[in-house]
């Protein structure tokens, strides 16, 4: 994650983030079915949520900060991300 970081998603629809001295912390929630994760250079990460049934998958961007953002991407259900 840029900061010595594992970060991962969860079947619970949750963006974790691990580390040595800290432990395991949720940082962003919501997620229907989220696939897999992508850290940015500046402590952030994108993560590309596939969704279930007849809702629509997106990619959001989640800041160091832990705000979660929707990218206007016309996707239907991304399964990857890499940057």
């Amino acid at each position: 994650d840029g900061k010595g970081g594992l970060l991962a998603t969860s079947e619970a629809g949750r963006l974790l983030r691990r580390d040595e001295a800290r432990g395991e912390r949720s940082v962003a929630s919501g997620f229907t079915s989220p696939r897999q994760v992508a850290a940015d250079g500046a402590g952030g990460a994108y993560v590309a949520d596939a969704a279930v049934g007849s809702a629509p998958g997106a990619v959001y961007h989640i800041s160091a900060d832990g705000k979660k953002s929707k990218l206007p991407l016309p996707l239907r259900r991304p399964r990857a991300i890499s940057l």
